[in-house]
């Protein structure tokens, strides 16, 4: 898969990503019914662990509101390399810079950028809708409720 070496310099028990970014790819592919049956027998014998680790691993979807990297911060630390430039449409760098970090200096409005606030509105919206027999509202809060669950089974999220 990769080195031992490159493992401990790029594993970070928060975040899966540096890991599975310099994976060797074609290994993986090549051995992916190997590594499946460790992934499911380790589970059986530590279910325990899989849980807290899932639970970290999507803490965005739970968490209503943490300090955590923007998509503003990702263009400006890293985009150069990949050709993205953040261009400022106010004339003013210091009212741009307050305006992007403003959720920063006052810590409710952090809770406004938070995916996690908007699936705790959907799941409430969802259960209301069926405790109140509102049929309708259900319906139409359904699909909201399916893209989440399909989340929660198929990625790690930690914005």
């Amino acid at each position: 898969m990769m080195p031992l070496e490159e493992i401990r310099s790029h594993y970070l028990p928060g975040i899966s990503d540096p890991i599975k970014g310099n994976a060797n790819q074609e290994y993986l592919a090549d051995n992916a019914l190997s590594f499946v049956k460790i992934w499911i027998g380790l589970g059986l014998r530590y279910p325990g662990e899989y849980i807290v680790a899932y639970s970290d691993q999507t803490k965005g979807f739970w968490n209503g509101g943490y300090n955590y990297s923007t998509v503003g911060e990702y263009i400006a630390d890293y985009g150069t390399e990949l050709g993205l430039y953040k261009i400022s449409m106010l004339s003013s760098k210091s009212i741009a810079y307050l305006l992007t970090n403003l959720f920063r200096f006052i810590p409710l409005l952090d809770i406004l950028i938070s995916i996690g606030i908007y699936i705790w509105i959907v799941l409430y919206a969802f259960i209301r809708s069926i405790d109140r027999c509102v049929l309708k509202w259900t319906f139409i809060i359904l699909p909201y409720m399916l893209l989440i669950i399909s989340l929660w089974l198929t990625t790690p999220v930690y914005t």
